[in-house]
């Protein structure tokens, strides 16, 4: 998928070298399909914005997180860190919507490479780790071709 053509304020260009560093920090690899999208943008704003989230509601995407990207927040170790008590295991945050919830991409066994939605205003306040997980897509590659106006 040519996805300079939906993506815009792209990150600084990275390599394989650093995809191969975020994958020995998070213990396993990413799907193909993110690892294309960081390989050819390192993250961004993609135009159109809107997502469906199944049993959810409509959002949108403000930004697509990257590796060593100027903002701190934009970067997928800062939210890594930030969320640690919040995401499951096997996920790795890619992007949030402008009321700071949270896509991330499964890595688990029977679900990766799908992309959920971590409702983390469902809990704001809250110390609690259940926060509501809502399906998004199969894959980034389908999330990604999927927004709308």
């Amino acid at each position: 998928m040519d996805y300079k053509s939906v993506i815009v304020d792209l990150g600084p260009p990275i390599s394989v070298v650093d995809v191969v560093a975020l994958e020995n920090k998070i213990g396993a690899t990413l799907p193909n399909d993110y690892r294309e999208f960081l390989l050819s943008n390192n993250g961004g704003r993609p135009e159109p914005d809107g997502v469906r989230v199944l049993g959810y509601d409509e959002t949108d995407v403000q930004i697509l997180f990257g590796v060593g990207r100027p903002i701190k927040s934009s970067c997928i170790d800062w939210n890594l860190e930030i969320l640690e008590k919040r995401l499951p295991e096997y996920a790795v945050p890619i992007g949030s919507d402008s009321g700071g919830n949270v896509f991330y991409v499964s890595l688990e066994v029977g679900n990766r490479g799908s992309v959920l939605y971590l409702a983390l205003d469902a809990v704001y306040g809250s110390d609690s780790s259940d926060t509501p997980t809502y399906e998004v897509n199969s894959s980034f590659e389908n999330f990604i071709r999927d927004l709308f106006e």
